[in-house]
């Protein structure tokens, strides 16, 4: 799932970024994927409201992502 419209250039700047965006895309996965406990610890992860380093909502302040937003479309690939 592409979430950036930055260029593989612009985000080639930024590794700090593509690691954020990488956890963001394994996170996607495995909350769209057949692994159950996956599944589970991803819904768990996409509802916190937690903003410590690595959280769902940390990782859309540092794409400059409102989370809010994101969190709804991405729960609504569930349905």
């Amino acid at each position: 799932m592409a979430l950036s419209t930055e260029t593989a250039d612009q985000r080639d700047v930024d590794p700090v970024l593509n690691l954020w965006l990488a956890v963001l895309e394994n996170a996607i996965d495995d909350l769209l994927g057949r692994n159950v406990i996956e599944q589970k610890k991803a819904l768990h992860w996409f509802r916190s409201d937690d903003d410590c380093v690595g959280s769902f909502v940390f990782i859309c302040n540092a794409l400059d992502v409102d989370h809010l937003k994101m969190r709804k479309k991405i729960l609504g690939l569930t349905k």
